[in-house]
């Protein structure tokens, strides 16, 4: 039974790493998805990312769904792992980490997002330069609820700052309530 258990951690293991080259497949538009390799990634992957895109919504025209079955995917091969070392897992343990590590990882976006705004704003970057078109296009969404507590110039961008604060104050918040609060449980 153990050795059938570390077998399905391993698969488990190695399927979130399929996911992540079925991501990395999309965002490379010279690949051909007629490619019989890249037909059974599709056909092993897909069916796994179409239902999770359905339920998880896009955030700041961000599909956050590829990150929420890679994390499904290692937490369950850790989880299947930790069945097979000993018999002592708790579900809700498990359940409360890897909601942990979805909320820590789209935090850690967000405040990755919100930082390049900022830095583009400090440095002077031209607004007509794709990255930069890019970067403000996908953290408006995340700046825009605090457009209001200051002016915005050219130079620096005063609710890009605010915002960036307020992320870092969420995911210290995360992470101090899953220490607290979820370990020791």
């Amino acid at each position: 039974m153990e050795r059938a258990l570390d077998a399905l951690s391993t698969l488990l293991y190695y399927y979130g790493w399929l996911i992540f080259v079925r991501i990395l497949m999309s965002w490379f538009p010279g690949i051909s998805y007629h490619n019989p390799l890249v037909r059974v990634l599709r056909a092993l992957v897909d069916p796994v990312l179409t239902p999770i895109r359905r339920i998880l919504p896009s955030f700041s025209g961000i599909d956050f769904s590829p990150v929420l079955a890679i994390l499904l995917a290692f937490e369950a091969s850790r989880l299947v792992g930790d069945l097979a070392a000993s018999a002592n897992v708790s579900v809700s343990h498990e359940a409360g980490i890897l909601l942990y590590e979805v909320m820590r990882t789209i935090a850690i976006i967000f405040i990755v997002l919100v930082l390049l705004r900022l830095f583009i704003s400090i440095f002077n970057a031209s607004p007509f330069h794709p990255l930069v078109m890019l970067i403000r296009q996908l953290s408006t969404p995340l700046v825009r609820p605090f457009a209001g507590i200051g002016p915005r110039s050219r130079s620096f961008d005063t609710p890009a700052l605010v915002a960036l604060a307020v992320y870092i104050a969420s995911l210290s918040v995360i992470v101090w309530i899953f220490n607290h609060v979820i370990l020791t449980s």
